[in-house]
């Protein structure tokens, strides 16, 4: 008998099946795009049915009027978990069914009423002296009652688990039977009488003072993507999907694409905001289409290696999406500020830099002035950022520098300037020019707090 595709084998995971430009679940009639269906996926998961190293899933196929479990030994179906359950127990094929319980099973109280003793024709009699013992009558002598000092509700750590007491015979010395503890028995302490002084009715249930209440917060639940093995929250893995590995992208266009402004017109260079989400971090782009030199160059790793791959295929029209955003770049009517000496000795004579690093600015500014270069601009793709970024012109190209320019920026919440060239809280050249550029142009972020202790 083949098995039905709601069946599987504990080992196996659910598949999903690629249709007319989208993916079908197995158990219903779901059409959607990937990363809905494995969401879906999951969903199934949660009426599933473990029995004799098959998982059973729910069935919500044309086969029956509505979601119904096939049996994995017969062809019926059954409607409700539980009757599946008690027909999968009964069907006389393999162990009882494993299922996850919906709720705690209550514990059944004791009985307050006490027991009766009853003769225990199972527990054996303790070995008898050999000595005859004719004052000793042979019939089994009747329970008397335990005196008042005897009856004990605690267990004593140092005798057996059960003791029964017989009646004190003068002529024999007195010993104690020890017998074992039954299973079947209550391990209350047996008695033959009812214990006035102990209350049989049971003790209400105090509620426990505030400081007891404890906030129980939900667990995180982590899932682990079927693509990339990302281990992330289950709530964002919708979202995952369709940002890295979903097949249909919205294309660049005038309502959707990269922010950009203009750098070196000289050069074509400019700056491109990274990704579409997050923060606005500008990254050089060169689209120069004019003159007797056509280059268009990103300087992301990963646009360089999509670009070189897309040549080798024969796709010579290829851009990445920072290249596409610029032809919806517009003119922001900035001019470039040059930046004057007399600025730089200001920062001289109020120690923000020294001599040495001052001539290394002016050192730098006047080889972008011989190639025809600006030395910095201030990038302003979004306004509400709390970082200022310069882009500072490098001669050397390097990994940080592939178009010859350096984003270097300053947080305002942190107080800090940061530098791919270098370590945040280490000084470079970049850096200088950067401060540089901000004291001409926003000399408040320089302003020295006074303190105002006496």
């Amino acid at each position: 008998m083949a098995r039905h595709r709601s069946i599987l084998k504990t080992t196996e995971e659910p598949t999903v099946v690629f249709g007319a430009q989208e993916y079908a679940c197995l158990f219903c009639y779901k059409r959607t795009d990937y990363a809905d269906i494995i969401s879906h996926l999951q969903s199934h998961k949660r009426t599933v049915v473990v029995h004799g190293g098959f998982k059973i899933y729910k069935c919500s196929l044309n086969c029956q009027g509505s979601g119904h479990y096939h049996c994995c030994y017969c062809q019926k179906t059954v409607v409700r978990k539980d009757q599946f359950l008690r027909h999968l127990s009964e069907c006389g094929k393999g162990p009882k069914a494993l299922s996850v319980p919906t709720a705690p099973v209550a514990s059944q109280p004791m009985p307050t009423a006490p027991v009766d003793a009853q003769p225990l024709p199972s527990v054996p009699t303790a070995p008898v002296t050999a000595q005859p013992l004719p004052s000793v009558p042979m019939a089994p002598v009747a329970a008397q009652p335990l005196p008042t000092a005897w009856v004990t509700t605690q267990s004593l750590p140092s005798m057996p688990t059960a003791l029964v007491a017989t009646q004190s015979l003068p002529s024999v010395p007195t010993a104690l039977v020890a017998t074992q503890s039954l299973p079947s028995l209550p391990t209350a302490l047996v008695t033959t009488q009812s214990l006035p002084s102990m209350p049989t009715a049971p003790v209400a249930a105090q509620p426990l003072p505030s400081e007891f209440h404890k906030v129980v917060q939900a667990k995180i639940r982590k899932v682990k993507c079927s693509l990339c093995n990302l281990r992330l929250n289950k709530k964002n893995l919708r979202v995952h999907m369709k940002r890295k590995h979903s097949s249909c992208k919205q294309g660049i266009s005038t309502e959707h694409h990269l922010k950009s402004m203009c750098i070196d017109k000289a050069r074509g260079i400019f700056a491109v905001a990274k990704a579409f989400h997050g923060e606005s971090i500008p990254v050089h782009v060169q689209k120069k289409t004019w003159g007797s030199t056509y280059k268009i160059l990103c300087e992301m790793d990963v646009c360089r290696r999509n670009s070189d791959f897309a040549l080798r295929n024969g796709l010579m029209a290829f851009d990445c999406q920072h290249s596409q955003s610029l032809s919806y770049c517009l003119p922001t009517g900035k001019t470039d500020v040059v930046l004057t000496e007399e600025v730089l000795n200001d920062m001289v004579r109020e120690k923000w830099i020294g001599e040495h690093k001052k001539e290394q600015c002016l050192k730098r500014q006047r080889e972008a002035t011989e190639h025809g270069i600006t030395l910095s601009n201030e990038v302003t793709l979004n306004d509400k950022s709390s970082k200022q970024f310069i882009s500072v012109y490098e001669p050397k190209v390097s990994y940080y520098s592939r178009l010859a320019r350096v984003s270097a920026y300053y947080d305002i919440k942190c107080k800090s300037w940061h530098c791919p060239c270098s370590k945040p809280r280490m000084s470079c050249l970049h850096k200088y020019i950067a401060k540089w550029h901000l004291f001409q142009t926003n000399r408040e972020c320089f302003k020295r707090v006074k303190s105002t202790e006496d």
